[in-house]
């Protein structure tokens, strides 16, 4: 299984079973909350324990 979680305000979850999807086309995230949730849950543990600075969008980025 993978799963990815965006940076910004409106990022998506995305889990996938990458045995059956190695293409990562069926999202399960939506069928599979408590997994996705779990996911999480141990993703921000570890990233805690090590210190991870996780990188936000810049406020003051103005697109050209």
């Amino acid at each position: 299984m993978r799963i990815c979680f965006g940076l910004r305000e409106k990022a998506r979850r995305e889990l996938y079973n990458l045995k059956s999807d190695i293409g990562e086309k069926n999202n399960l995230a939506k069928r599979m909350p408590e997994k996705a949730g779990k996911m999480k849950a141990r993703l921000d543990a570890m990233l805690k324990e090590h210190g991870a600075k996780i990188p936000a969008p810049d406020p003051a980025y103005k697109k050209k």
